[in-house]
């Protein structure tokens, strides 16, 4: 499995998923497990054999070892939130049934091994350019913390390498501080939030080709809502005695947040 900057774990299964033919799946730091894309078997391929490559355009890269076009194998790419798109299609001719974890060059192309196929028949060393236009394949995601939290904002992009980075809050450039980090990275850390971090955050990325501008949101969107910490339960007591026609007495304090409206309490039994 390979782990992105927010923590959540991505891998593939050569079998299951809906179809049998294997699947794409994530998993939270707290262990939540979702499918992300299950493979068809038809033309998006099957059987993902190894495991993926987080590029660093923020983008998962993997290989099927059969299935596609010509049933010999495909290169894919799916975007963190399950988007897949079908990048080449193994022909026997130029490889077949790739196996193993692609690896990214310094020059940004992908580079992988065929167990079969190529001009012998015993497999082949293969390179796939993935240079194009600049396009964004992943948002930033809305986020809400409370005070003092740390809140992370990412994004994924396709298209040729080196690609720049400026993230903006509220329309205005960033620089890193001591609280902030990554304001011309892929991704934005921000540590100890306060109520001044609440804000719409957007970047602009660009490439030799151009930039692409992600457009400004509202915080319901992508943007930062930063909330107070809840009321917590300090203290609580109560008396034993619980017997049929007795009062029982329970006594509770809370303690709230500077600037809390109120505070709602339920009770149990």
């Amino acid at each position: 499995m390979v782990q992105d900057s927010d923590g959540t774990f991505y891998g593939t299964t050569y079998y299951g998923g809906t179809n049998g033919a294997g699947a794409v799946f994530k998993m939270a730091a707290d262990g939540t497990l979702a499918c992300l894309y299950s493979f068809s078997g038809d033309t998006d391929g099957s059987n993902p054999n190894g495991g993926l490559l987080l590029s660093r355009d923020g983008n998962l890269y993997g290989a099927t070892e059969t299935g596609g076009a010509y049933g010999f194998g495909t290169v894919f790419r799916v975007s963190p939130d399950g988007t897949l798109i079908t990048l080449a299609h193994f022909d026997d001719y130029q490889g077949a049934n790739p196996e193993g974890t692609l690896v990214q060059g310094a020059d940004g192309n992908l580079y992988g091994t065929t167990a079969n196929g190529g001009q012998s028949g015993e497999g082949a060393i293969f390179r796939l350019n993935i240079d194009s236009p600049l396009q964004i394949t992943r948002q930033p995601q809305p986020q809400r913390a409370f005070l003092g939290d740390t809140v992370v904002f990412n994004i994924a992009t396709f298209g040729g390498l080196p690609v720049s980075y400026q993230w903006l809050q509220n329309g205005k450039n960033l620089a890193d501080t001591e609280s902030r980090f990554g304001s011309n990275a892929r991704t934005l850390l921000l540590t100890n939030i306060t109520i001044a971090d609440a804000a719409d955050y957007s970047v602009v990325v660009s490439n030799a080709s151009g930039s692409v501008t992600e457009s400004g949101r509202g915080p319901d969107e992508h943007g930062l809502i930063v909330r107070s910490p809840d009321a917590r339960l300090a203290w609580s007591a109560f008396s034993n005695s619980a017997f049929t026609g007795k009062l029982t007495t329970v006594g509770l304090r809370m303690v709230c947040p500077i600037g809390s409206s109120r505070t709602a309490v339920t009770w149990w039994r």
